[in-house]
């Protein structure tokens, strides 16, 4: 049986490396025999010589031919070891059979069976350069080879020649096998390990790529040659854009603080700080980055190592919770601060109405008793709204028609005269828009966000209304209604963004700061979200996110105004 080898790409180099030294090593010995047959006196025929050469070349001519077509490696060296055998057993004839020096060739070819083909062909080549080396000599002896030189007489020593050349064959097998089976081992371990090595490299890639936080190599100038895919997910950018270059460039100068603070401390302790980062996209993102030292496997530091995260959403997160911290104490204690002014204010109030009346005043006296009752009815509309955000109602959720209320609301606003100043409203709604939420409330929200749009265009604008769904309904993704009023008044200045949802935060001379407050914390009752744009001289965005009116089927005919959809 045959032997299979595995490495077949790696044999069929061998082979045609086998090919090619074959051909130079028949060339230069059979050359170089030529040279000294023809300088010899008397010159012999080198025609043997040169059929030798021509044997050899076609053989490989052949031997060129099959490696393009077979499979069967192992047995296409087998067969060029049988041919260099009989190669070899013609140059030992025509040099003298048994007297040749050129019998050591042999031992070229059991090498090669025992290098290509391991032990058991390195013996089976040994045996049969044996045995046509004792035929070649037996039919020198019985005088059959008139082409080897003149016939021998027997001679103890040729016998004892005979013997060491067959005992050289065996002993080349025996070593020749022994070293290429430690060298075969060797090589099976070392792809093992290898192998071993390369799972356990694409294991440690496979981890490094999966850690959902960004990771980038640098070296100890600070210069970025590995990121690993989430790095450059957070970031929006290629490889090419990172690797090769500086760490201060990629994440900011709170990257360089780090790298300096751990050169100072020795204890590999990681190091955290936080830093606005832009993206390849344009944004700016929060990210939360720790540094330690890259050490190599002797335990010197060699790099940096930075792993961050993204936390925009997590530091918007935490402020909305400030917020909410915030007001809710304001509001538990404003609370009781109202009851204590409302009471004494109405007693002042119908005290005052109460001189009003007398007849002793004069007209001056009279007018300043009108403008106490007039302040004190504004101060008891400032402290009844107060109470509204301080304690307010829960709300009373059922499904309510979106486009109705926002009809509603704007009838209500033209019907105040405000369109007398220039307004101009437009409301962009998707019919049959239904949310789960209290319609009261809801109508206090669109009246109070109307009433500011209203308020920030003194000379007259546009106000828009739009209403619809969004989000795909999934777990990444529910379905939501959105609202957006807007406006193209004065904006907001950007200090002061912040605090607009604050009680008693105005840029009003008579505002009370309440409205947006009571809105904020109706739409929290409401489970919703709230988000503000503005640019100052370039208008205001309030964009309400409200839950879905679950499980409640939508009338065919309910009311709706017809719009574009909300992008």
């Amino acid at each position: 049986m045959m032997l299979t080898f595995p490495f077949s790409a790696d044999l069929r180099e061998k082979i045609r490396w086998l090919m090619l030294l074959r051909v130079i090593v028949a060339i230069v010995l059979v050359g170089s025999l030529i040279v000294i047959q023809l300088s010899a006196t008397p010159s012999v025929s080198v025609r043997p010589l040169m059929g030798l050469v021509l044997f050899i070349i076609v053989l490989t001519i052949g031997y060129q031919a099959a490696l393009k077509r077979t499979s069967r490696l192992d047995i296409l060296v087998f067969v060029q070891v049988v041919g260099d055998l009989l190669f070899e057993t013609g140059l030992v004839a025509i040099t003298g059979g048994v007297t040749s020096p050129f019998a050591v060739t042999y031992n070229f070819s059991i090498l090669t069976a025992c290098i290509l083909l391991y032990r058991r062909f390195g013996f089976i080549s040994a045996a049969l350069a044996s045995t046509l080396y004792i035929l070649l000599v037996a039919l020198q002896y019985l005088r059959l080879l008139p082409f080897a030189g003149p016939p021998l007489i027997w001679d103890p020593r040729d016998f004892y020649v005979i013997f060491l050349n067959v005992f050289a064959f065996f002993l080349v097998a025996f070593m020749g096998s022994y070293l290429a089976e430690r060298l075969r081992k060797t090589s099976e371990n070392l792809e093992a390990r290898d192998s071993s090595y390369r799972s356990l490299q694409q294991f440690h890639q496979n981890v490094v790529e999966s850690v959902p936080s960004g990771i980038v190599a640098a070296n100890e100038e600070g210069v970025i040659f590995s990121a690993n895919r989430s790095a450059l997910d957070i970031l929006s950018r290629g490889k090419a854009d990172v690797v090769d270059k500086p760490l201060r460039t990629i994440l900011g100068e709170a990257a360089g603080r780090l790298i300096a603070r751990a050169a100072v401390n020795h204890t590999g302790q990681a190091h955290r700080e936080e830093e606005v980062v832009a993206t390849g996209d344009g944004r700016r993102i929060i990210c939360g980055m720790s540094c330690c030292p890259l050490v190599d496997g002797e335990g010197r530091r060699s790099g940096w190592i930075l792993v961050f995260q993204d936390i925009t959403e997590t530091r918007r997160l935490e402020g909305r919770m400030r917020r909410r911290e915030h007001l809710a104490l304001i509001g538990e204690m404003s609370a009781a601060m109202a009851h204590e002014i409302r009471n004494p204010l109405g007693s002042l109030s119908g005290s005052v109405q109460v001189l009003r009346e007398s007849k002793a005043l004069d007209e001056d006296e009279r007018r300043l008793m009108e403008i106490v009752v007039r302040e004190a009815d504004r101060l008891n509309e400032i402290v009844s709204a107060f109470l509204a955000y301080a304690r307010p109602k829960p709300p009373s959720l059922a499904p309510v028609d979106l486009g109705r209320v926002i009809e509603e609301t704007v009838t209500l606003l033209r019907r105040s005269g405000a369109g007398d100043r220039g307004l101009n409203v437009v409301t962009e709604v998707e019919p049959r828009c239904i949310g789960a939420a209290d319609e009261g409330q809801l109508r206090q929200v669109f009246w109070n966000l109307a009433m500011n749009a209203v308020q920030a265009m003194p000379e007259g604008g546009t106000l828009t209304f739009r209403a619809g769904k969004s989000g795909g309904g999934g777990q990444a993704a529910p379905a939501e209604l959105a609202v957006e009023v807007s406006d193209t008044g004065m904006g907001v200045a950007p200090e002061a963004l912040g605090k607009v949802f604050l009680p008693f935060f105005t840029t009003k001379e008579r505002g009370s700061g309440l409205g947006l407050a009571i809105v904020y914390r109706i739409i929290e009752a409401h489970h919703g979200r709230i988000e503000l744009e503005s640019r100052q001289g370039g208008g205001t965005t309030v964009r309400l996110h409200l839950p879905v009116a679950a499980g409640i089927e939508t009338p065919s005919g309910a009311p709706g105004i017809e719009g574009s959809r909300l992008r």
